[in-house]
């Protein structure tokens, strides 16, 4: 059960409500804000070096004053309006995203850590990534799958946001930064082992394993998606149309998707998502559409969590 997006947002509203300096913030979340802040800074910085340019270049020194006289004011204004939008966003982070998750997840046995992230181990185990170095992340929520009874079980879907990156040298011996991965990253760990090793958009690899296409009759999810496994029947049941819907559903709004079912886990990746991100707002907007896209992803979780739940054939707990 999920409460309604309207009762959702008249919930989140009432917190907001006897708070003071939620009218102070408010304003800096508008969509554009943060933007005009970047062009305003950008622009005068870029102004300043071409001043000083056409000062030792030109003999008259008209243009570079026009473009100092401009820099002055556009970098001061550019830097408040970048300045209080992300001192905003991480106000409402730090002040509310649990609690709106909270209202979503209140029938739920469930845990969230803002600034927590998966064990870097679990992370490598997955192969959803290459090789990486350097390993953070953000926004860790474990969500109970009950049993069929409804009582609690020992079976969690844990996911955080991740970013994992490396160093590389090219030939001159410049170093540079590389981003690996950067999105959602999640598992469950099921108290049985599986039969069937299935990966969807997925290069694992395990030796001694060996795969074979999956073809499916719903060719627009074989547009979508590649998937091998080791055993094609046990992938059809795991494959059922209603998770093939919402694979493809998810595909659009989400990006690509990575899905590993090995041994006794299964590993998601969304790739170039942000977990719990806050929306923009559009002119006239209330504030409390900011967390419109937390019930939008816990919505998504929670349906992902029933079929897991339903699918008694292959993830009976």
């Amino acid at each position: 059960y999920m409460i309604s997006k309207q009762e959702y947002l008249s919930k989140v509203r009432d917190l907001l409500a006897n708070d003071s300096k939620n009218k102070v913030h408010a304003p800096y979340l508008k969509n554009g804000y943060a933007g005009k802040g970047t062009f305003f800074l950008t622009t005068g910085i870029l102004a300043v070096v071409a001043g000083f340019m056409s000062l030792f270049m030109a003999e008259e020194g008209g243009l570079s004053a026009i473009l100092i006289i401009y820099a002055l004011f556009a970098i001061p204004v550019g830097s408040m309006a970048v300045y209080n939008s992300g001192r905003a966003n991480k106000y409402y982070e730090e002040n509310y995203k649990a609690k709106a998750i909270a209202i979503l997840l209140e029938e739920r046995k469930y845990s969230y850590n803002r600034t927590g992230y998966i064990d870097r181990n679990i992370f490598k185990e997955s192969q959803i990534a290459g090789y990486f170095e350097r390993y953070t992340g953000e926004d860790l929520l474990s969500i109970n799958i009950p049993n069929d009874d409804g009582s609690l079980s020992q079976t969690y879907f844990t996911m955080c946001d991740v970013k994992a990156t490396k160093t590389e040298r090219d030939s001159d011996g410049d170093t540079r930064t590389v981003t690996v991965y950067d999105g959602i990253f999640g598992y469950i760990t099921f108290p049985k082992t599986f039969k069937c090793l299935l990966c969807i958009n997925s290069s694992y690899r395990k030796p001694g394993s060996k795969f074979e296409k999956v073809v499916l009759e719903d060719i627009n999810f074989h547009k979508e998606f590649t998937i091998r496994c080791s055993d094609q029947i046990e992938a059809r049941y795991i494959l059922t149309p209603t998770m093939m819907e919402k694979l493809l559903s998810l595909r659009k709004s989400a990006g690509r998707v990575k899905i590993t079912m090995v041994d006794d886990k299964l590993y998601v990746g969304f790739t170039s998502q942000d977990l719990f991100r806050l929306s923009g707002l559009k002119e006239g907007e209330a504030i409390e559409n900011i967390f419109e896209e937390i019930y939008d992803q816990i919505s998504f979780i929670l349906d992902f969590i029933k079929e897991i739940q339903t699918n008694n054939k292959i993830f009976k707990m």
